[in-house]
């Protein structure tokens, strides 16, 4: 399994710009108030930008909602040497791991249906709302939450966790939507026609 690690990057960016333009045989280019003209234009005549001092500190907790950052060609190392650690991937299992907590596991089917007004897109079915979602995993021979994951090895342990997690209730579409939302960094509102956004 490849392992993902979360890092925090920042460099400096010069960008370089060439434009022909006409001026007065006067012109003075030492004179003050030049570069304020030159920002005028808008981005004109870009030729490129060089990027350094790239600067990368690792992150304490993996953050799964940061951007996924991959290389088109892997950094190699030289024999011996260490792999960089913004090249790791750490599994949110072997997060739990070293928490010394259970990953424990558990999916949700949620519905949808052709728009009945006619449109040709997905939009929610209204069961989705109101009641406890159905478990995905019920189709595959489990009544509840998995652990097939976890890193532990400690097995009774996990199970008991696992028992106590089949306990806790299954949300239903509107807990979802607020999970999804706060897992994002979003707010949810209402609006006046009770159509949450």
């Amino acid at each position: 399994m490849t392992r993902l690690r979360t890092v925090a990057l920042s460099w400096t960016e010069t960008a370089r710009y060439r434009v022909t333009v006409n001026v007065p045989d006067t012109f003075d280019p030492d004179a003050p108030g030049v570069a304020d003209v030159l920002a005028g234009l808008d981005g004109a005549g870009f030729v490129g930008v060089e990027r350094g001092d790239i600067a990368v500190e690792l992150v304490a907790l993996f953050d799964p909602s940061a951007v996924m950052f991959v290389l088109d060609t892997p950094p190699t190392a030289a024999p011996g040497a260490d792999v960089p650690a913004w090249a790791a991937y750490v599994g949110l299992s072997e997060v739990a791991a070293e928490r010394g907590t259970h990953y424990v596991e558990e999916a949700v089917r949620v519905y949808l249906m052709r728009d009945l007004n006619g449109a040709d897109r997905w939009v929610i079915d209204p069961t989705t709302f109101g009641d406890p979602l159905f478990s995905e995993y019920s189709d595959y021979g489990d009544s509840g939450p998995v652990n097939d994951e976890c890193r532990c090895e400690r097995p009774d342990e996990c199970a008991a966790v696992v028992e106590r997690m089949s306990r806790v209730g299954m949300p239903d579409g509107e807990e979802l939507m607020r999970m999804l939302a706060a897992a994002r960094g979003y707010t949810v509102t209402r609006t006046a026609t009770g159509a949450g956004r």
